[in-house]
């Protein structure tokens, strides 16, 4: 027998009739509670192992049924978890197993008296066959017949509320509150669909690809001799630095990449294992033109194909996970540029962009700092007008729990704000499925 089996056999054998009992109970939605094999503790792991609920790899269910049971020390003593910890698992969407609704029974069933056990088979005498209430030891087996008989659901509670109104007063005040909590917590959960995960500590890497020397390029390039080099580009680099440390993300500087680097750069990321991440960020600072960004050797790199680099078949681990990016780069030469600004554009030739910047999928956010054919502007001094504008909301308004696209809509305001006679136009592009919220805690 190996160690994991043991370790069943030695929760079960600690196990008395009634926790027996009660462990059928609560797991009457994933099996049949009436089953007249399982006597005993260790029949019931068993069973849950068939179904492929408990594995050595995953003994939650366990925690969970003792928690339920109040066995608190069997779970520190044989699983070595306190039971606060069980509780903070509970909350994880789809961890549970076990109902609310069927945990709840079980706790008013703990609080029934012998002698109220005994009004209760009398007020149902007529509504449950005879042959099935001279079986009846306890409530867990009222509420089996109950649940059987069509007269006691989670949306049904009129009977269970009739007859404790008649037998205990206090124990339908409980039946209300559970009624109470039942309809917040459903409100809750349709909210909570409706919101993308960001507990995760850290919520995720946030990738920095900071393009500011283009020496190579202008040797390299004849067409390009008069790129220059972003100079004020190091003041973006440090203000997303401190934003996105500041909401929690794990980041990752890169400096003045190649073409070919920043694509095998995005493929490396999108080959890691996400799967303890809520989320993955990637801000290109560079010189750009129609749906491409430029490596410093003067080589362009499609935007549609690093972001198609992060599709669920590429990155299953970030799948139904938001996958964004910020473009800090022109995408095109539309625009009059006066002597105290630089434009992030070139006169080199490139392609034209794609049709579509972001994969035809869900949770895809692609933020550009100008729209196509048009120039994006950057200070030698105070960084690009669309970084400090991101930045400065971002940390102004996830403070207010602004979500992420109402954010780009003020910074789509502001920047096209900026001088009046330069013009500037952001432009998010989202496939995103739900609010997104950087809260700042």
């Amino acid at each position: 027998m190996d160690g994991f089996q043991v370790l069943l056999l030695s929760i079960s054998e600690e196990l008395g009739p009634n926790d027996v009992h009660a462990l059928k109970f609560l797991c009457c939605d994933i099996f049949q509670c009436a089953n007249k094999d399982m006597q005993d503790a260790k029949s019931i792991f068993l069973k849950l192992q068939k179904q492929e609920i408990l594995s050595v790899d995953d003994t939650f269910i366990i925690k969970e049924l003792l928690w339920s049971i109040n066995q608190y020390n069997l779970l520190r003593q044989r699983l070595n978890v306190q039971k606060e910890t069980v509780e903070e698992e509970m909350q994880i969407p789809g961890r549970a197993r076990i109902s609310c609704f069927r945990r709840f029974l079980f706790n008013l069933a703990e609080e029934v008296t012998d002698e109220e056990l005994t009004q209760i088979k009398h007020l149902l005498y007529n509504k449950i066959p005879k042959s099935k209430m001279e079986n009846i030891t306890s409530m867990l087996d009222i509420f089996i017949e109950m649940e059987k008989n069509g007269m006691l659901s989670e949306n049904t509670l009129v009977d269970l509320k009739k007859i404790f109104e008649a037998v205990n007063k206090s124990l339908l005040r409980m039946i209300e509150n559970y009624e109470t909590g039942l309809k917040k917590k459903c409100n809750s959960q349709e909210i909570q669909l409706k919101l993308y995960k960001m507990s995760s500590r850290p919520r995720g890497i946030c990738l920095i690809i900071n393009n500011f020397n283009f020496a190579t390029a202008r040797e390299r390039i004849p067409n390009l001799e008069m790129m220059k080099d972003r100079t004020g580009s190091e003041v973006d680099k440090a203000s997303l630095y401190q934003v996105f440390t500041r909401l929690h993300f794990e980041i990752d500087e890169k400096d003045n990449l190649f073409a070919e680097q920043i694509t095998q750069t995005i493929d490396s990321y999108s080959k890691q294992d996400h799967a303890q991440r809520d989320c993955f960020i990637c801000c290109i600072l560079s010189h750009g033109d129609k749906g491409v960004i430029y490596g410093c050797n003067g080589q362009t790199v499609s935007i549609s194909d690093l972001t198609s680099c992060f599709t669920k078949t590429r990155c299953p681990s970030l799948t139904e996970k938001p996958k964004i990016f910020f473009i800090q780069a022109c995408q095109g030469h539309n625009a009059h540029v006066s002597v105290e600004m630089e434009a992030d554009a070139c006169s080199g030739l490139s392609r034209l962009p794609d049709d579509k910047l972001i994969p035809d999928e869900p949770d895809f956010l692609l933020g550009m700092a100008t729209t196509i054919h048009h120039v994006s502007y950057r200070s030698p001094t105070l960084g690009s007008w669309y970084i400090q504008s991101l930045c400065e909301h971002l940390q102004k308004l996830c403070l207010r729990d602004e979500d992420l696209l109402s954010i780009l809509t003020y910074v789509n305001k502001d920047v096209s704000n900026k001088n009046p006679s330069l013009k500037q136009m952001p432009q998010p592009c989202s496939s995103l499925r739900k609010k997104l919220f950087f809260h700042d805690n």
